[in-house]
């Protein structure tokens, strides 16, 4: 996979667009890109740059065949694998800086969000056994006048990278940014595009969101972006979806802070199918899979103690029982 100055992982919704089956890791995007779909959440891969969706353009079922495997139609099958430290920085104890806009009213939920994840029981549960320790806020910021009709990926790191310049968001006072995680989100109405050449992806038609880090004079900063998106097709009301997509993403920039100029938490390349279908980071592999806490929609993360004990679905919390 080639260097990049900045990654992202993301979040796809591809319920809305019928756009068949697309190379998703020849963008300069690259990491676990997490799909909607008809049959549910679903990940590309960041390992096999070139290879398109596999559940667009492969509908072999994909089921749980008995403790701790896991098996194609064909019949091959695999035990729970580990996803292994590859030696990248974490976010031990993450501080979060939220970036939203005066003008939107979800600000202050996004707000309430980001404090409940940081210091709540949903952080602890899923990344004590990867070292990411309890979290807290560094502070949160409103920008004023109206946001943006669009704007691009590049565009916002760059803004990013000024404003800390500047000083004019929270920044730590000790100038230690390996723990700083910035949270944007993007209102209803604002559209993020990624460009690569004559391809665009653009929010809420093609993902929901992604996390990344930009490298600047203040060394790796580390960064979230959410946008609030309404799709009906998926079932769930824009606070919802803004809640999954956020915390998805939060856990893996915590757990993979850098993940293409060193990775952290992934599944290693040589990990094969159906695994390396879903993704490669921590909660790519419970796509699909959520719990509500606090009121909020949060992502299940996967636990390698519980996959190492066989489990079919070793997915963090442990979701309560049906009715």
């Amino acid at each position: 996979m080639k260097p990049l100055c900045w990654v992202i992982a993301v979040v796809f919704a591809a319920t809305t667009v019928g756009c068949g089956a697309r190379v998703i890791e020849e963008t300069p995007f690259e990491s676990a890109s997490y799909v909607e779909g008809d049959a549910g959440p679903r990940v590309v891969a960041p390992t096999d740059a070139g290879r398109t969706d596999p559940d667009v353009a492969d509908d072999t079922p994909r089921v749980a065949v008995g403790v701790g495997e896991a098996a194609t139609a064909s019949g091959d099958v695999q035990g729970n694998p580990d996803v292994a430290d590859q030696g990248g920085p974490i976010l031990a104890h993450p501080r979060v800086v939220t970036i939203t806009y005066a003008s939107d009213w979800r600000g202050a939920n996004e707000e309430a969000l980001m404090q409940s994840l940081a210091g709540g029981p949903w952080l602890h549960e899923v990344g004590v056994e990867y070292g990411v320790g309890e979290g807290s806020m560094l502070g949160t910021y409103r920008r004023d006048g109206p946001p943006p009709p669009a704007l691009t990926a590049q565009e916002i790191e760059q803004t990013l990278v000024a404003d800390i310049a500047a000083r004019s968001i929270p920044t730590p006072p000790e100038g230690d940014y390996s723990d700083v995680l910035y949270v944007l989100f993007f209102p209803l109405g604002t559209t993020v595009s990624m460009v690569d050449g004559e391809r665009v992806a653009r929010s809420c038609q093609d993902f929901l969101g992604y996390h990344g880090a930009v490298h600047a004079s203040v060394g790796r900063v580390s960064y979230v972006v959410a946008a609030e998106c309404d799709d009906p097709q998926s079932g769930r009301d824009v606070d919802a979806l803004v809640q999954i997509t956020t915390s998805h993403e939060f856990i893996e920039a915590a757990t993979d802070a850098d993940p293409i100029a060193a990775p952290a938490y992934q599944l290693a390349p040589g990990v094969g199918a159906p695994w390396s279908d879903n993704g490669g980071e921590i909660a790519d592999l419970c796509h699909g899979h959520e719990v509500t806490i606090d009121g909020f929609n949060l992502q299940r993360v996967w636990s390698n103690r519980l996959a190492a004990l066989g489990g079919v679905l070793p997915c963090v919390p442990v979701a309560p029982p049906g009715p």
